[in-house]
């Protein structure tokens, strides 16, 4: 009796805690998003999420299913891949998505996973004469929720092949709209030579209409005279001149849509752009023929080039790459010549020097015709120092953390317009002159890191924007770094829910835009919300999130009553249980 009853307790001691690792399933069905038809032939991928390089693969058969076997507690990231639909991971929004979580007493066996079949936008570009546009740069644009916010984002880049045709393939069903940029090949490039690093006294040419050795500027205004100086605009489908006004196109699932352009070419806009002088290391010279032909007599002259360096680019919505061609000009100071640029807004920024540190002014200005930028302020300047106490970031726990540190800050103006920038020395210290006004004081996004507070006896600051008046302004700049976690389980109804939006909100949402935070519930309703900044926050648990404009105060406070407080210093870590709204 005692050995039965022996073994009766052993066996439900293995039960309870077993000696050997238990093994999971994860198993489901692969639909169609409009049909909720089966779909063989997917393949389905899970891979851990604490390991996404050790993934499975699955293809399913003719009733869509598909299983994975033999897995270790934990959860597992899906995604499904199908020719002719959209690859995605499961219950995919923006860049979240929810994880299968597998273990005692879940259900990881009943996944519905839908697919909607590709669409595709495309179109061809044609120039004056009905001529196809080569290389033409197409920029693609989605409607959609982002960042809680409903407008036109930008989404992809395409070109043009020898035929004018683009193509956008395997595109998720919404509502679109392209643009489209081109230089004419007929159109005059822009000056011919780099003053300030090509010895402009003589350049040898071959071809059978040019002398053996010509002088550089009469090869330049012979080029110019030969060549029209034109330029395509900016063009929004179909006509239009901004993304505000441009057509939308929308897409059904497995649909595709034709978008053509006609290209008119129109008189290319030259601007001058004169930059602050860089007193703080020694004038660029170049040597100067004084004849077209030079002699060993010949007297030569120098011309002071600018040590800046000058960008110029379109201004996109979304898109910070598309550069213009700047050149120094060779006859006037501290000026720089922007070549083949169209009618419509252009972004300007030069580097330079000040008492030994780096500084960076940009602007955007609206051009529509030839004349000149000035980027020099004739005004009075607001001397501006700073400091960041410790010269480490907050939380580092002390010492030095070198390889996070900023490496720049930022004074942007309210208004959008105008930005400068610092370089910050080895002791965390920034200087530089600017003009008065209100500006935002931030990091290089690159840097990864935030404005915590700012503090001055000098300057009115709110939040993190300081008014410089005239008088010398010296800031203490506190930082952030994102280094906390917050955990927890959703749940409707005493349940867990899977799906839900978590939303971290900062006290101030109306200031702290950089602050809020995002996951989605995984299949068992927990989530991990990491990095997050130090801070006082709302925690909500949103079932239709997804499709809510919460960046819009009058939506998101409707939520904030019955959210979590959750308060996070440097380091930390948080777990609560929001209730689903």
């Amino acid at each position: 009796m005692r050995r039965h009853t022996f073994f009766i307790a052993t066996i439900l001691l293995i039960a309870a805690y077993p000696a050997f690792p238990q093994q999971f399933r994860i198993a489901g069905t692969v639909v169609d998003s409009v049909s909720g038809a089966p779909l063989d032939g997917t393949e389905v991928e899970i891979a851990p999420v604490a390991n996404l390089d050790e993934a499975q693969i699955f293809v399913t058969a003719s009733n869509g299913q598909f299983t994975f076997r033999n897995l270790a507690i934990g959860k597992y990231r899906l995604r499904a891949t199908r020719p002719g639909y959209t690859s995605q991971a499961l219950d995919e929004h923006e860049s979240f998505s929810t994880a299968i979580t597998v273990g005692p007493r879940l259900d990881s066996e009943h996944i519905r996973f839908t697919l909607s079949r590709d669409s595709v936008l495309a179109g061809t570009v044609s120039g004056d004469f009905g001529d196809p546009v080569r290389d033409a740069s197409i920029f693609l644009f989605q409607r959609k929720l982002f960042s809680g916010a409903r407008a036109m984002h930008f989404v992809a880049r395409a070109a043009t092949d020898d035929l004018g045709n683009y193509r956008f393939a395997h595109l998720h069903a919404g509502t679109y709209t392209v643009a489209v940029y081109a230089k004419p090949w007929y159109a005059n490039p822009g000056p011919l030579v780099d003053y300030g690093l090509v010895d402009s006294r003589v350049i040898g040419v071959d071809g059978p209409d040019l002398p053996e050795s010509i002088g550089l500027e009469r090869l330049a205004t012979q080029h110019a005279n030969l060549v029209p100086n034109v330029a395509y605009p900016i063009l929004f489908y179909p006509t239009a001149s901004n993304l505000e006004t441009a057509a939308p196109l929308s897409l059904a699932p497995g649909t595709t849509l034709n978008a053509d352009f006609s290209l008119h070419a129109v008189p290319a806009i030259r601007l001058l752009v004169k930059v602050p002088p860089d007193t703080s290391q020694a004038r660029q010279f170049t040597e100067r023929s004084t004849s077209d032909q030079p002699t060993d007599s010949d007297q030569t002259e120098y011309l002071q080039l600018p040590s800046q360096s000058l960008e110029a680019s379109l201004k996109l919505p979304g898109v910070d790459d598309f550069n213009l061609g700047t050149i120094p000009d060779p006859h006037l100071p501290d000026t720089y010549e922007v070549f083949g640029v169209p009618p419509g807004e252009i972004s300007l920024s030069v580097a330079s020097q000040e008492n030994g540190q780096a500084r960076t002014q940009t602007k955007t200005v609206q051009v529509s015709s030839d004349g000149q930028v000035d980027l020099v302020f004739h005004g009075s300047l607001v001397s501006v120092t700073g400091e960041i106490p410790g010269n480490k970031i907050s939380g580092s726990g002390g010492g030095e953390d070198r390889d996070s540190d900023p490496s720049l800050i930022q004074f942007n103006s309210v208004d959008g317009l105008n930005s400068y920038s610092a370089s910050i020395d080895a002791k965390g210290q920034f200087n530089l002159s600017i003009p008065a006004g209100q500006y935002r004081v931030e990091f290089s996004a690159e840097s990864r890191l935030f404005v915590n507070s700012v503090e001055s006896k000098d300057a009115n600051i709110s939040a993190h924007t300081v008014m410089l008046a005239s008088a010398p302004v010296k800031l203490v700049v506190h930082l952030a770094r994102a280094d906390c976690t917050v955990t927890g389980t959703a749940l409707k109804n005493g349940q867990p829910f899977a799906g839900a939006m978590i939303l971290l909100v900062p006290e101030d949402p109306s200031q702290n835009a950089a602050r809020f935070h995002r996951d989605q519930s995984d299949s068992d309703g927990t989530f991990t919300v990491s990095p997050v900044l130090p801070g006082r926050y709302t925690l909500l648990a949103l079932e239709h999130g997804w499709d809510l404009e919460w960046s819009s105060l009058s939506v998101l406070f409707q939520y904030l009553p019955n959210g979590v407080p959750i308060t996070l210093k440097p380091s930390s870590n948080a777990s609560a249980n929001p209730k689903v709204q």
